[in-house]
């Protein structure tokens, strides 16, 4: 009877000190209410898309489409913050916070901001995700060709043909003949070439042809014509007879307007001297505004993210699992060795 009675005083010390754990330290035993399969929230960026919104003379608007993705249980106080870096200088240019609150709905969510910035240089977008004021996740976009961006005042249809496959060298935009020698003077006639590649007829438009010493840069005689109306997908052909002194190189330079607003430029070359030498460089493309891929800050793909965010469930099961923690098991160490000391004293 002595071991029994041991035995039974040792059971009711141990479950004594479990209910006082129970009642003192939180979170030792599971609450019947609590859902242990509900983890904290994740949140992190799927996706982000950069275009181009309205232009003025001085700045563009980057419009960015941003797509977070929420996993798991409710992620409170979710923020997101956009900002552009200028790339050559390194400063910011602009900087938006968007409040999401709480976000407790499984899936991809929507984040749509205007970044206003100067319309030059290129910009580094960059995407910070927090959750109660903590960096959850972070990438950038790069944005490159900003000051070919058209303001809306200049915006047209018409511009100086390209003809395809072929060198200015080869087949200049603007090309002259010689329409009349007197004395020491050469009257020019010289032609533009315009095509309308736009849908809509263009207007107020008018076109400034000038002949420039290549040597001194001085204007020896220039002409501005009224193009009128140019439907879609037809060539205007404006020509203007421009008298200089013989025996000169001169550049042809061609100004187009619109309401009076410088929209386009282009130059050839006329070779008056057969001594001299002139040449006009084929115009570099800025190939317009051009966004880089996605790149996450902490260095991984975004294949790789996910992979480790679909591994996330698997980690559970450790300190982070509710329930029994480590105090429950120690009484169940204790309770074993009581069991056990009583086998060896009843034998």
């Amino acid at each position: 009877m002595r071991v029994e009675t041991l035995l039974g005083a040792g059971v009711v010390a141990v479950v004594a000190g479990a209910m006082i754990l129970t009642a003192f330290v939180p979170g030792v035993i599971a609450s019947q209410d609590q859902d242990p399969a509900t983890p904290p929230g994740d949140v992190a960026i799927q996706e982000v898309n950069i275009a181009a919104g309205p232009v003025t003379g001085g700045s563009a608007t980057l419009s960015v489409d941003t797509r977070i993705r929420h996993r798991r249980g409710p992620a409170e106080n979710v923020t997101v913050e956009f900002r552009a870096v200028n790339t050559r200088t390194g400063l910011v240019a602009t900087t938006k916070r968007v409040d999401l609150g709480t976000v407790d709905v499984d899936g991809e969510r929507r984040v749509r901001t205007d970044l206003v910035v100067p319309r030059k240089d290129g910009y580094r977008v960059e995407v910070v995700v927090f959750q109660n004021d903590s960096r959850e996740d972070a990438g950038h976009k790069t944005v490159s060709g900003v000051g070919s961006l058209t303001p809306e005042y200049a915006r047209t249809g018409l511009e100086f043909h390209r003809f395809e496959g072929i060198g200015v060298s080869d087949f200049p935009v603007i090309e002259y003949s010689i329409a009349e020698t007197r004395d020491d003077r050469v009257t020019l006639s010289v032609t533009a070439f315009l095509t309308n590649t736009g849908d809509e007829t263009a207007t107020d438009l008018s076109l400034t042809l000038k002949a420039r010493q290549s040597d001194s840069g001085i204007v020896a005689d220039e002409q501005t014509v009224d193009l009128g109306e140019v439907r879609p997908g037809r060539t205007a052909e404006p020509t203007v007879d421009l008298t200089v002194p013989d025996n000169y190189n001169y550049y042809l330079d061609a100004v187009l307007r619109k309401d009076g607003v410088v929209v386009a430029a282009a130059r050839s070359a006329a070779k008056l001297n057969p001594n001299g030498t002139i040449t006009v460089e084929d115009p570099e493309d800025e190939g317009g505004l051009s966004v880089g891929d996605f790149e996450r800050n902490r260095g991984e793909s975004n294949d790789d993210f996910r992979k480790r965010s679909g591994e996330d469930a698997a980690d559970l099961g450790g300190e982070g699992a509710p329930g029994f923690g480590p105090a429950v098991a120690v009484i169940g160490l204790l309770l074993a060795a009581l069991l056990a000391a009583g086998r060896r004293i009843h034998d």
